[in-house]
């Protein structure tokens, strides 16, 4: 009983002890973050005429509108409505500074370009090319934007421009010029002070084996967290019925070649990622590799820039993705009026597709479509992106086409299109059945994509000539 006062009064010093030194603590952390941030108020005078501590926590950071080139939602681009006007096809892009156009003229942008080209080359078709992107933000703060403000604009297509140092953490890492470091800040120092350095001995502990490149860093120690966003994407945008291009964007290493490249195996890592999560992956350095990387980059004076292309590269990944998914981009309202079927584009019932809806798995239904044949009507054309490994063995691809139940004569093939003759007896195609024999990537060597598939659809086409 004697020692109770003794112990009560241990603890009561412990507390008070405990409390000094965090109070102790916090104001020398306080101190110290008003220093650092003083420092930085004065290497970047003028900041805060563009930039501003953003209301939600996440994005720590935004652009101000109608500042400094961005628009009156803050994004460096021209003025869309949320509203689409009708006919129109939209594409969101969510990206940094790269999908920004940071170092070219707005028009000189990839995302620019293509919807000039798009627009010049899809006949009655207006497109248009939205960017949600900002100079440094990461993949999390890119997935604020994507629930945020995407969907505010009605998509139709999203594409979603990766860069390697993407995953980097916005205020530990410093990979985006220090902004976040520059608009960070804490509740509790104390708590970001204890924060920051378990931070510091996880990367050390998961990146013993990693390697010192930055890039290839990032893509090891946080290969998780990569794959849980790359999943979160595709999730989403699965639930609104909505197909995401995924770009993997090179980086340009110094005193190297596209043929020398290092970072090959991130890009593999990725695209099996955003394939494995049915996103449509797209993978630049393909397009990158006919060039020298002195062309197609960003020179500065002061240092060497390894992320931003210069307006060629941005021509070289704007050419890319119109080559790529061109066809794949012509939105389809009437088919009636248009003659063309694209399955994620029309409301009609789709029976064994895969969710992308753009592959079959081997036996497949396009159904309550209701088109009237018109004379005239001579070929059912089945275009494809040409994915398909066995697409130039007919007799392995085992095609077929039934319409209404009558199976259609086979005609030719031109190039990734399939001609099948119509039947003079069907006034009216209600449904129209696709099978063909199937492949498992993996098993191909293609991926790593475990899924059993048949054909790829791009459109399905009533045409009159050949």
């Amino acid at each position: 009983m004697t020692n109770a006062p003794v112990r009560r009064a241990n603890i009561i010093t412990l507390f008070l002890t405990l409390l000094f030194i965090l109070i102790s603590g916090e104001v020398y952390l306080r101190y110290q973050y008003k220093k650092e941030h003083d420092i930085l108020i004065s290497k970047y005078k003028g900041r805060e005429l563009c930039t501003a501590s953003s209301a939600e926590p996440g994005l720590i950071y935004t652009f101000i509108p109608n500042k400094c080139g961005s628009n009156s939602h803050g994004y460096r681009d021209y003025e869309y409505r949320y509203k689409k006007d009708p006919g129109a096809f939209r594409i969101v892009v969510i990206g940094d500074s790269v999908a920004q156009g940071q170092g070219v003229e707005l028009r000189e942008s990839f995302c620019k370009v293509l919807e000039t080209k798009l627009n010049q080359s899809v006949n009655n078709r207006k497109f248009e090319v939205i960017v949600l992107a900002r100079t440094g933000y990461s993949t999390a703060q890119e997935l604020i934007l994507l629930k945020n403000e995407a969907f505010n604009y009605q998509p139709d297509l999203i594409i979603w421009s990766y860069m390697l140092n993407d995953p980097a953490h916005p205020v530990y890492h410093n990979a985006n010029g220090e902004l976040g470091r520059y608009y960070f800040k804490p509740k509790l120092h104390f708590v970001n002070f204890v924060r920051k350095k378990i931070f510091e001995l996880k990367e050390e502990s998961k990146s013993k084996n990693c390697g010192k490149e930055f890039h290839k860093l990032l893509h090891c120690a946080y290969w998780d967290q990569v794959k849980s966003q790359i999943y979160q994407i595709g999730g989403i945008l699965k639930s609104k019925n909505i197909p995401v291009l995924f770009l993997v964007h090179p980086i340009f290493e110094k005193d190297r070649s596209f043929d020398t490249y290092t970072l090959t195996s991130v890009h593999k890592k990725l695209y099996d990622a955003a394939s494995e999560s049915g996103l449509i992956a797209v993978d630049l350095l393909n397009a990158f590799k006919p060039y020298n990387m002195d062309e197609v980059r960003t020179h500065s004076e002061t240092w060497y820039d390894p992320w931003h292309p210069n307006a060629k590269g941005h021509m070289v990944i704007a050419d890319y993705i119109y080559k790529h998914i061109g066809g794949y981009l012509e939105k389809i309202h009437d088919f009636n009026e248009t003659r063309k079927v694209i399955p994620r584009e029309i409301d009609s019932r789709l029976t064994n597709f895969y969710d992308d809806f753009i592959w079959t798995k081997g036996n497949s239904m396009v159904s309550d479509i209701r088109y009237d044949v018109k004379p005239g009507d001579n070929f059912l054309v089945l275009k494809t992106f040409g994915w398909n490994p066995l697409r130039d063995d007919l007799n392995k691809l085992g095609l077929k086409i039934v319409t209404n139940g009558s199976s259609l004569k086979f005609s030719h093939k031109d190039e990734n299109s399939f001609f099948f003759v119509l039947d003079k007896n069907i006034k009216q195609i209600n449904e129209i059945q696709i099978m063909s024999s199937t492949f498992v990537p993996k098993e191909q060597g293609i991926n790593n994509d475990t899924r059993r598939l048949g054909i790829d659809v791009a459109s399905i086409t009533i045409q009159a000539e050949q």
